[in-house]
């Protein structure tokens, strides 16, 4: 139930098995394979199965990130050409193909691949998936209204050349809606920096980059994905090139605070040092010039 897209101008069967691989391409696609995104969140279901997909989507937007939808403005996107950038286990993917979106999945990891299209095979809904890279994407320039990637950007050895990237492949009143780390966060002065790195010493035993690693699960043994975090400042400096770049900050993710304040009035009272970013940056259409008869 694959659609031939129209935007692609080079193989969807793209090999990353060249002189031009880097350690960090490597161990992601070890790390992702291994390790699809989010399967470790579903307990209880046989997996691949409807169900096991249903409830994927149940703990990433019931549980995981509530605000994460009304904040990247996903289920507002309806009959676009859409680019998700890393789909993992495909839970975004269906919820912007629900909108009647002509959806396309880029991934370093065929297994995300392969689960996407399962998933939205069972719902009875469709994509093109495309194995490649983000810094070198195998589309035509102008090829899509929205690209939206969650929690990937992070992972890439030259962030600079995948926002170029981005905006390469976006048209004219296009959007990008991207999700980072936050690197002025609870979650990564405490949890990482200060519990992962200090206390229990995995900065001396680690180093720093596989301390980092193990943020994602099951990293930081058999493989070392790059793992990033970016402030505000980092953020708007990566998006000059585009208009209307608006960032917000979600996902405070301490759990004493949520025991005794709850998930959301927490998010609302202190998502400015949550864990994630929300970048959501337009190109806006030159204006038309007046025609003069």
């Amino acid at each position: 139930m694959t659609n031939m897209n129209p935007h692609t101008d080079r193989t969807s069967s793209l090999s990353l098995a060249n002189g031009d691989d880097t350690i960090g391409r490597i161990e992601a696609q070890k790390q992702w394979e291994a390790n699809p995104c989010g399967a470790s969140t579903v307990k209880g279901k046989t997996a691949e199965t409807l169900e096991w997909f249903r409830e994927a989507r149940r703990v990433r937007y019931d549980e995981y990130s509530p605000w994460l939808r009304q904040a990247t403005g996903m289920v507002e996107i309806r009959g676009k050409d859409v680019l998700e950038i890393g789909v993992g286990l495909g839970s975004d993917h269906f919820t912007l193909a629900s909108g009647g979106n002509r959806m396309t999945a880029l991934d370093l990891s065929r297994e995300h691949l392969r689960l996407t299209q399962r998933h939205l095979e069972l719902e009875g809904l469709s994509t093109t998936a495309v194995h490649g890279d983000m810094e070198r994407m195998p589309f035509a320039d102008a090829s899509f209204d929205v690209v939206y990637s969650f929690g990937v950007l992070h992972h890439t050895d030259h962030m600079d050349r995948a926002v170029a990237e981005i905006r390469r492949v976006l048209r004219p009143g296009g959007q990008a809606i991207i999700g980072v780390y936050h690197r002025d966060s609870v979650s990564f002065w405490l949890g990482t920096v200060a519990w992962r790195g200090v206390l229990t010493g995995g900065f001396w035993r680690d180093g720093w980059k596989r301390t980092l690693a193990r943020i994602e699960a099951g990293a930081g043994d058999g493989y070392v994905p790059t793992v990033r975090v970016l402030s505000r400042s980092h953020a708007t400096s990566l998006f000059r090139n585009y208009q209307r770049v608006q960032i917000s900050t979600h996902h405070f993710s301490n759990r004493l605070a949520i025991w005794l304040f709850g998930q959301l009035r927490c998010e609302r009272f202190f998502s400015r040092i949550g864990w994630y970013l929300v970048i959501r940056a337009e190109l806006i259409p030159p204006p038309e010039m007046p025609v003069t008869i």
